[in-house]
């Protein structure tokens, strides 16, 4: 997801934020190093932020921001591996009766 958004009311520039937290995906090295290329921000694998982007430049910035983002091979699943699980080895649960509230 990229926003933009003006720094003040009047401002004539504007900040730019790529938000990789709301998908499945991280920024590679490779992706971060595209991002990079775009302008001085502070990227890293989970966002990008630019501070003083020309309004002017705005729209465009952030078109080449999603598209550096979504290009094969500058980013990769997040997820992390799952392990088996061994169900001989886990602990029975214990039953504990609820208590009753008085009125």
């Amino acid at each position: 997801m990229v926003t933009i958004e003006r720094r003040t009311p009047r401002s004539r520039f504007a900040i730019l934020r790529l938000d990789m937290l709301t998908t499945p995906n991280r920024l590679t090295m490779a992706g971060q190093a595209a991002l990079r290329a775009l302008g001085d921000g502070r990227i890293s694998a989970h966002d990008a932020v630019w501070e003083r982007v020309p309004l002017a430049q705005a729209q465009k910035t952030a078109h080449a921001a999603f598209r550096a983002a979504l290009r094969a091979g500058n980013y990769r699943s997040n997820r992390a591996p799952v392990s088996k699980i061994d169900a001989a080895a886990e602990i029975p649960l214990k039953l504990v009766q609820r208590k009753r509230a008085s009125a």
